[in-house]
């Protein structure tokens, strides 16, 4: 369950890092 949250944090954090880089 950890490493599943963990992943979707990190999805997550790229996602941010797509948007605030575009």
């Amino acid at each position: 369950m950890k490493k599943v949250n963990k992943a979707l944090l990190f999805t997550l954090i790229m996602d941010i890092l797509i948007i605030v880089g575009g």
